[in-house]
């Protein structure tokens, strides 16, 4: 499982996962400026640049998905 970071208003908070992630920007806890970084990255990116891909999967499409 891959490790998450997020930096806003000048702090950096992390480790989390996807999951964490994504309930935080639902709830409105994460600005829209934050910025993200996980031990793949090479740097520093935008979060909105890579929230979409935190969304939990349907039923349907976990069903769907190829095996992992």
């Amino acid at each position: 499982m891959r490790t998450h970071y997020v930096s806003s208003l000048g702090q950096t908070t992390g480790p989390f996962t996807t999951e964490q992630i994504y309930a935080m920007w639902q709830q409105g806890n994460l600005p829209a400026d934050s910025l993200y970084f996980d031990e793949t990255s090479q740097q520093w990116q935008p979060l909105l640049s890579v929230i979409d891909s935190f969304k939990p999967l349907t039923k349907l499409q976990k069903l769907l998905a190829p095996p992992t």
